[in-house]
């Protein structure tokens, strides 16, 4: 975690910054608040004036706002929850924005309960890409990539869907060929032909490809540039967008254009199928002991949340020891957070990967437990017992042996 933050992540987000200041036609989306807020804290005064600066203009756009990309099947509904929260909390503080669009390319497959979910966090639509393939084809064929997807009949807020109609990963490759690639062989008319709407969103990049932002958005600047001086004959508009405002977009088309009627979809897209033999399952269960570990952090979060909000009455009374009990639950969440990741809980990470993250998860329980029996030995039984309140999980006091 560590390794990849430091060198990769806060390389290419100071790249991004500088290239966003360049030229404010740029943009770029950011997803995952666990890296943004150790860039935030890592940043000076000056720099953090130019994000909030960037956000607000919409350069820099914040989708999806959890602290993590999660899982979609192993994860567990609760430990969702807290790791959206957690990620919506920071970036409403300290980042003065509200994420209304999601970005979701990377699981393994996805729940329409965990659509329902976004609907109630507030997200008006969001970005899917891992489906099976079968599906995929004929949702090509039949123009149906954007759909309305319902968790039931009775569902008040159905989520607007938007499925890639390209893997994110291999972008790369085709930015390695050149610019002049996209304008080839009406390279967009492909993708027009499987969509109702004249919008299409299009994305550039991959994992850790933006190192050299500059580079990559100079090369965009030139294409925007060829489209806009050939449009007639490509009938194409190209121009940077965001996830809000390509929704923004496609809501203003569809109330021009009465007779596209967005398709409906009630079941998951599970298991997923790459390939015509290739069924990603065996996620569901493998490294099944991480999986209960992580598991079993949730609930204690639980618990030790309703501890510090109990103790929280006696703030005035245990003000140090209460600060550092809060230190240690803000780093338990952070960390049962991270492991809500597409490739953590699901165990698909390599085993030194792994290796980290329970590494990580030891020390923070450690970190909370210590504070937990600190503070039922020397405050709680004092307070409980002047107010007369009796709290049997409080009272513990210190074995002879």
């Amino acid at each position: 975690y560590d390794e990849y933050y430091n060198g990769q992540v806060k390389g290419i987000y100071d790249s991004i910054i500088s290239s966003l200041k360049q030229n404010s036609q740029r943009k770029f989306s950011a997803v995952e608040m666990a890296f943004i807020h150790r860039v935030w804290f890592d940043s000076s005064e000056e720099q953090k004036q130019d994000i909030l600066n960037l956000i607000q203009n919409g350069q820099l756009e914040i989708l999806h706002g959890g602290w993590v990309m999660n899982d979609e099947a192993a994860a567990y509904y609760e430990d969702i929850v807290d790791q959206m929260t957690l990620g919506h909390r920071f970036a409403k503080e300290y980042l003065k924005t509200i994420p209304k669009a999601s970005w979701a390319i990377d699981p393994f497959g996805h729940s329409a309960s965990y659509a329902w979910l976004l609907s109630q966090m507030g997200i008006e639509g969001w970005f899917i890409e891992r489906i099976d393939l079968q599906d995929f084809e004929e949702r090509k064929n039949q123009k149906a990539v954007d759909f309305i997807w319902k968790h039931n009949e009775k569902t008040k807020f159905p989520m607007f869907t938007h499925l890639n109609l390209y893997p994110y990963w291999k972008e790369p490759k085709r930015l390695a060929l050149g610019w002049g690639s996209f304008l080839e062989n009406d390279y967009f008319k492909v993708f027009f032909n499987s969509i109702q709407f004249d919008n299409l969103p299009y994305h550039i990049g991959g994992d850790f490809t933006w190192g050299s932002a500059d580079y990559i958005h100079k090369g965009l600047d030139r294409i925007i540039q060829n489209f806009a001086d050939n449009e007639k004959d490509n009938h194409v508009r190209v121009v940077y967008s965001g996830g809000r405002q390509f929704l923004q977009a496609l809501y203003e088309e569809s109330r021009s254009k009465p007779s596209a009627k967005l398709p409906e979809k009630r079941e998951d897209f599970f298991p997923y199928r790459e390939q015509e033999r290739e069924f990603w399952s065996g996620y569901f269960t493998t490294r099944p002991n991480m999986k209960f570990a992580i598991r079993e952090a949730g609930r204690l979060l639980q618990i030790y949340r309703k501890i510090h909000f109990t103790l929280y009455g006696f703030k005035d009374t245990i003000n140090d020891d209460l600060k550092k009990y809060e230190e240690d639950v803000y780093k338990l969440e952070k960390i049962v957070a991270v492991l809500q990741h597409h490739d953590a809980i699901t165990g698909t990470s390599k085993q030194r990967v792994v290796q980290d993250y329970l590494l990580m998860l030891k020390e923070a329980l450690d970190g909370i437990r210590s504070s937990t029996y600190q503070l039922s030995l020397i405050h709680i039984s004092e307070p409980t017992r002047l107010l007369s309140i009796s709290y049997a999980v409080f009272c513990l006091k210190k074995k002879k042996y």
